[in-house]
């Protein structure tokens, strides 16, 4: 009722900080911030998770802290910083596969607590067992021995007396065989139990050394160290020698200046151990730097005494060079997105300057050419000076409309996307010998005008280089909406060219440049072409109608 209470929130939130356990109160701060982010107001939801992280660390709260990280990099994803969202995402995936080997450790540890509990349970009952056969072939003897007393007595009392003790005898030995039954079944159990433990065992090995991950505990009196079998191999030392000397060879040999004496502080080799959980160091080993994460938890008695530290190791050396590449590119998209912007801002001065400058100075210089050629005390030879330099002008005139148009084109918002692709493609089917056929879908509303500009300038750049590189004869262009995505075709039975080639050298500027284009614009591309098979291109670009 909290979670969803109209107009009360912070009636829900005050009401759930007053509780014991937070959780409420982090369910509250995530909804109403995935609900702020869902209006738009990123600021307003990144404070709200930033307090629900606050909350989740202070109570530990392992699995909140997860979604909470996952909200916080889509706020970040929102608002385009794609460093910090990749930093959140990454928090994310470390805290998710904490969670996952925390639970894989109960389980074992379960399952090994039952085992010993069945196993101590069946050797109880087997010796009760025994020893009642035991007490009974200990009545049965002395029942034999008095049997054998009788038969003194009389042949017929001991005859009698010999078949009692008979199918005593029977009965004994059929119980026997049930209980010598029962025993190899338990056994058979038991071998069961302990093949579930030795592959568990071994899928625990094999996901520690997936995640480069290890476990150990450290007597905090003698610093002497247990471990798993990937300890060694993270560290970079022999078992035996952390075995005997524990963590002090990580710190004196291997670890890097800046970072020996915060583990020593961590572990407490200079005073009382530090309160921190988890910390991050860098060792050197074999001439290259690993980064390495440990975590502890203390267990004290209840004096207080420390009694023991344990923890984890993990290699994280790929999660930080794939963190750093992660950085890397988004900061090279954010460069090539705003290069792309300053080049279309550029456009549409150049556009601006050739139309409203040079274009008007021509036109004047051809008004005046139109003037003298009506001038009658004109000789013949100025005349046909004259319409010489308004028909050259009128050529440059002409050639500037083209310029100005493929600098920006002045009709796509009122013409729209469609139009000025036919256009555009009508312009090069009347300049050139190659066959143009088209299907063009409208598409008008359904892209921002940034998108917009982007996919004109992908097909402009496309049909260009078909143009001038390809040799061919025959284009074939479609645009079409298919769900939530538009769909740009542009196929060509030109030379085609090896991509990988192409994007490898240094030439294939344009073909770059169309690939920056869309993922700027959160598209998909994918380009077909070997040679002398033709090209085909397609992008598609997601829909944002009234965007």
């Amino acid at each position: 009722m909290l979670l969803n209470a109209d107009g009360k929130l912070e009636e829900g939130i005050k009401v759930a900080e007053t509780l014991p356990d937070k959780w409420l109160l982090v369910l509250i701060l995530n909804n109403h911030g995935a609900g702020l982010l869902a209006s738009g107001k990123a600021d307003q939801a990144l404070t709200v998770f930033q307090r629900s992280l606050a909350v989740c660390k202070k109570e530990r709260y392992k699995t909140l802290i997860r979604n909470t990280f996952e909200n916080i990099a889509a706020v970040y994803r929102a608002t385009n910083d794609w460093k910090r969202s990749a930093l959140y995402m990454q928090l994310f995936k470390i805290v998710s596969e904490s969670l996952y080997l925390e639970q894989h450790s109960y389980q074992v540890s379960e399952m090994e607590v039952k085992y010993e509990t069945r196993r101590k349970a069946m050797e109880n009952d087997f010796l009760k067992k025994e020893k009642e056969v035991l007490a009974e072939s200990a009545a049965t003897q002395r029942g034999l021995n008095i049997l054998l007393v009788l038969s003194i007595l009389g042949v017929s009392l001991f005859t009698a007396v010999a078949v009692i003790g008979n199918r005593k005898l029977k009965k004994v030995n059929s119980l026997l065989d049930a209980q010598n039954n029962e025993i190899r079944k338990n056994q058979e159990e038991l071998q069961i139990l302990n093949e579930v433990l030795r592959k568990n065992e071994k899928n625990l090995n094999e996901a520690q050394a997936i995640a480069h991950l290890a476990n150990w505990e450290m007597d905090p009196v003698s610093g002497t160290l247990q471990f798993s079998g990937q300890f060694p191999g993270i560290m970079g030392l022999p078992a035996e020698s952390l075995t005997k000397e524990g963590f002090q060879p990580v710190i004196k040999e291997l670890c890097a200046t800046e970072y020996s004496e915060m583990l020593a502080r961590f572990l407490g080799f200079r005073g009382a151990v530090s309160p921190e959980s988890v910390i991050e160091f860098r060792i050197e080993r074999g001439g290259e730097s690993r980064w390495i994460r440990i975590k502890k938890r203390q267990v004290s008695d209840e004096n207080g005494t420390l009694l023991r530290i344990s923890g984890t190791v993990q290699d994280i050396t790929e999660a930080k060079e794939e963190e750093v590449i992660r950085i890397k590119i988004a900061e090279q998209r954010t460069f090539t997105r705003r290069l792309i912007g300053y080049q279309e801002e550029e456009r549409k001065r150049v556009a601006g300057e050739l139309h409203d400058g040079l274009g008007q100075e021509l036109l004047l210089i051809k008004n005046l050419a139109l003037l003298g050629l009506q001038n009658p005390d004109a000789d013949e030879l100025s005349a046909r000076h004259m319409d010489q330099i308004s028909l050259t002008v009128s050529s440059l005139l002409d050639s500037i409309r083209r310029l100005s148009f493929d600098l920006r084109p002045a009709h796509l918002e009122r013409l729209g996307l469609s139009e000025v692709i036919i256009s555009a493609i009508e312009r090069l089917k009347a300049v050139s010998n190659v066959k143009f056929t088209h299907e063009i879908e409208s598409i008008e509303g359904l892209l921002s005008s940034g998108n917009t500009i982007h996919l004109f300038r992908i097909v402009q750049e496309s049909l260009n280089n078909v143009v001038k590189h390809s040799g061919a004869t025959e284009v074939a262009v479609g645009l079409h909406r298919h769900g939530d995505q538009i769909e740009l075709g542009i196929r060509d039975n030109g030379k085609g060219f090896d991509t990988a080639t192409i994007l490898a050298g240094t030439g294939g500027f344009g073909l770059r440049n169309i690939i920056s284009r869309v993922e700027i614009a959160r598209g998909r591309y994918k380009i077909v072409s070997h040679p002398g098979e033709g090209t085909t291109i397609k992008v598609f670009i997601p829909v944002e109608e009234n965007g």
